[in-house]
């Protein structure tokens, strides 16, 4: 399926709606990065989800921007031995959502 070439990026995944968007993208295929401001929270939804089969790795960063992206978008490519993914970007940060579209990354 799509979801299977995809990676979810999900920012606020250690909790609320960012943890159940982690876990249906996990359980759509997708390999989900799950990353919080709290580290001990993007890890317990990520054990989650290893418990489940799901392929997944947790992240803290407190902001989303452009250098960080870069940095774990080369970082990601390696990890998945990937010539190219899917990313999907779901940022939920002060209680607000904001997604972006998907888009192509490659090497």
């Amino acid at each position: 399926t799509h979801a299977n070439s995809m990676v979810a990026y999900v920012t606020g995944g250690g909790q609320g709606i960012g943890r159940a968007f982690a876990h249906a993208l996990g359980e759509a295929g997708a390999k989900v990065v799950v990353v919080d401001l709290v580290l001990a929270k993007a890890e317990a939804v990520a054990y989650e989800l290893s418990l489940k089969g799901k392929q997944c790795i947790y992240l803290q960063v407190a902001a989303v921007h452009e250098s960080v992206m870069s940095a774990v978008t080369v970082w990601l490519l390696s990890l998945f031995k990937a010539r190219s993914f899917l990313l999907a970007v779901i940022i939920f940060q002060q209680g607000l959502m904001e997604n972006k579209s998907e888009q192509r990354i490659s090497k």
